[in-house]
C-alpha cells in the first residue's frame, strides 16, 4: 500500500512538471525544436518510470502459494498371527495295573461219604480237596494232627460241616506241570490243593489210575 502511494506522488510530480513546461507566455517564442524534444523526453521518461514502477509493484506482489498437503503414506502393519503358546498336552494315559487273575477254588460238586487213601495223600490234602474242616475230618476218623495216612486207608468225609479254614489253592492253575519221579494224579492233585485227580486225568485224556512217566508235561485245569 505504501508503494502505491509513493507511485502516485511521483506521477503527480512528473505530471506537474510536464504542465509547467507546456504552459509559457504567448509572447515567448519557442526556441527552436529544443522545447519539443525536452517535452517528448520528459513524457518518455515519465512513461518509462510508470512502467518500471508498475513492474516493481507486480514483482512485490507475492501471490499466496497453495499449500500442497503431502500425504504421508500410512504404514500398513500386518498383524502376524499370534503363535499359540499354549502347549497342548495330550492327556496322560495312565496304564491301569494288570491284575493277576484270581484263581477261584474248584467247586466241589459231590463230597463222597468215604475216600480210599492213595500214595501221596494226607488229611489236609483231602480237607482242601473236599472243602471240609481239617479238624472235623481228623475227628471223624479218630485222628489228631500229625497222624499219617497209609495208602488203602478208608476215611469218612464229614457232610454238611464247616468249610476248610484257609486257602484251598496251593499253586496257581491252569498251568503246565512236568511229572517227577513217583508222581501220580493223586499226589499232583495234593500239590495244587483244590483240583481233583479225576479232573487232571481227564484234561490229559487219561484215566486217574494210569501211570505217569517222569518228564512228561501234563496240563492242570
Amino acid at each position: 500500500m505504501k508503494k502505491n502511494i509513493g507511485l502516485l506522488i511521483v506521477v503527480l510530480v512528473l505530471f506537474g512538471l510536464v504542465l509547467g513546461g507546456c504552459v509559457k507566455p504567448a509572447s515567448e517564442a519557442p526556441e527552436g525544436d529544443t522545447t519539443s524534444e525536452n517535452q517528448a523526453d520528459v513524457v518518455v521518461r515519465v512513461m518509462a518510470t510508470q512502467t518500471a514502477l508498475a513492474k516493481a509493484a507486480e514483482d512485490d506482489v507475492v501471490e499466496p502459494t497453495e499449500a500442497v498437503a503431502t500425504e504421508v503414506p500410512t504404514e500398513v502393519v500386518t498383524e502376524e498371527p499370534s503363535a499359540d503358546t499354549t502347549e497342548v498336552v495330550d492327556p496322560e494315559v495312565t496304564e491301569e495295573p494288570t491284575e493277576e487273575p484270581v484263581v477261584e477254588p474248584t467247586e466241589v460238586a459231590d463230597v463222597p461219604g468215604t475216600h480210599t487213601v492213595h500214595y501221596g495223600e494226607h488229611p489236609y490234602c483231602l480237607a482242601r480237596r473236599f472243602n471240609v474242616d481239617a479238624d472235623e475230618l481228623l475227628g471223624a476218623n479218630g485222628m489228631v494232627r500229625g497222624d499219617q495216612l497209609t495208602p488203602g486207608d478208608v476215611l469218612s468225609i464229614p457232610q454238611g460241616g464247616a468249610a476248610f479254614n484257609g486257602d484251598r489253592v496251593l499253586a496257581s492253575h491252569p498251568a503246565s506241570f512236568t511229572v517227577l519221579y513217583n508222581d501220580t494224579f493223586y499226589s499232583i492233585a495234593c500239590y495244587f490243593g483244590d483240583v481233583t485227580p479225576e479232573n487232571i486225568a481227564a484234561a490229559n485224556s487219561m484215566t486217574v489210575d494210569e501211570s505217569l512217566t517222569s518228564g512228561t508235561v501234563i496240563q492242570i485245569p
